[in-house]
């Protein structure tokens, strides 16, 4: 563990799980993911405050149909990613309980809690999203006058702590630059601007540059809709921006493969493709026509979400929004962004999937579908 530290990665604690796990029957691995998948759906439940029947099964199978591709090892990927982000999820889901709903949680229940956060903060990217999230979590205890939890404080501690451990592994630094030579010698020689510009593709990226895009449409419609039932002109106007974007983005992907355009969107998964992008004559017009849409796709959801919730919601919902898209968008100075490729959105994906909850539930609210559903299976 040692060797692994000084020349690999600083998930010691993840890796002696995987090693272990590797070594035991195949049953032991898939007993613990289902309890790992039961987490993430009761964890995404509590934070989508979840009380219809209908929004329960639209979860479930959005849970079951989402993959990560299981290009190094569906057992590697799933302790790697999906362990630590059921953890991580537990987590907010408990700080909601503090902070949002008001509730008093268990001392039993805030100790399980810490100990599936020692294990969510080992994975770099989890502990990143924690302590952003955290952040936001604090400012609005501060906004509020409210009391701030020792158990928040402790837990704090421990992303600091875990965090201080990411960043002084050697052996993170040498896998930057073990990624950086296998897959493209090039990175090394980008410029200053070049940073920039892969900093501002990220950027742009996390909104229309995702592969597997099946949330991102989800929460464009769902928007759509939320605009819909507000039953106001302008704000219905303003709620089909991002559903025109994502479609456009759609059309250039899948009929023209091969335009600037479709190399900007998928120059994730390529570092030729990227390389390719940036030594054409049309990448600066290009990145700042990508701005602009962006920002205008940003203000449009923004607005649609502040008249559609309360001040609190609209506020918790935008935590989560921002902090999903920042560890995206940590990843575009690294070259893990072309040698991980699409296990680096399953943060993001998956806290959109919780956005999205977020939603269906509220457009649900006022319907009377819950109880339609219970006569249904009582057979009333």
């Amino acid at each position: 563990m040692k060797a692994r530290y000084q020349q690999w990665s600083s998930r010691l604690f993840i890796e002696f799980i995987l090693v272990n796990i590797l070594n035991s029957p195949s049953y032991v691995w898939a007993v613990i993911n289902s309890l790992i998948t039961a987490l993430i759906f009761y964890s995404i439940s509590s934070v989508s405050n979840i009380k219809h029947i209908l929004s329960y099964l639209i979860l479930a199978v959005a849970i079951i149909s989402y993959s990560v591709l299981p290009d190094v090892g569906l057992c590697s990927v799933s302790i790697n990613y999906i362990w630590p982000l059921a953890c991580g999820m537990f987590f907010i889901s408990v700080l909601k309980d503090i902070y949002i709903d008001k509730k008093n949680v268990s001392l039993l229940k805030k100790i399980i809690c810490c100990l599936l956060l020692l294990f969510s903060c080992n994975a770099e990217l989890m502990c990143i999203f924690l302590l952003i999230f955290m952040f936001f979590s604090l400012l609005y205890a501060a906004i509020n006058n409210e009391k701030i939890d020792k158990f928040v404080l402790i837990s704090l501690a421990i992303i600091l702590i875990s965090l201080f451990i990411h960043l002084l592994c050697p052996g993170n630094y040498e896998r930057i630059f073990e990624d950086a030579g296998d897959y493209n010698q090039s990175f090394h020689k980008f410029s200053s601007l070049s940073f920039v510009q892969i900093f501002l593709y990220g950027l742009i990226g996390s909104f229309v540059g995702i592969k597997q895009t099946l949330f991102i449409e989800m929460f464009v419609v769902l928007l759509l809709l939320c605009g819909i039932k507000l039953k106001d002109k302008k704000v219905i106007i303003i709620s089909s921006i991002p559903v025109v974007i994502i479609s456009a983005k759609e059309i250039f992907v899948n009929f023209l493969p091969d335009s600037s355009v479709s190399l900007f969107i998928t120059g994730f998964f390529s570092s030729s493709n990227i390389i390719r992008f940036f030594s054409s004559s049309n990448a600066s017009i290009l990145t700042a026509v990508a701005l602009f849409v962006l920002l205008l796709m940003f203000c449009s959801v923004e607005y649609v979400l502040y008249k559609y919730f309360n001040k609190k919601s609209f506020y918790f919902f935008n935590v989560i929004l921002l902090t999903a898209f920042a560890i995206r968008l940590l990843f575009s100075w690294s070259p893990s962004m072309f040698t991980s490729q699409e296990r680096t959105f399953v943060f993001t994906n998956y806290f959109i999937l919780c956005l999205n909850m977020i939603i269906i539930n509220s457009l649900l609210k006022d319907l009377k579908i819950n109880n339609k559903i219970m006569k249904f299976i009582t057979l009333k």
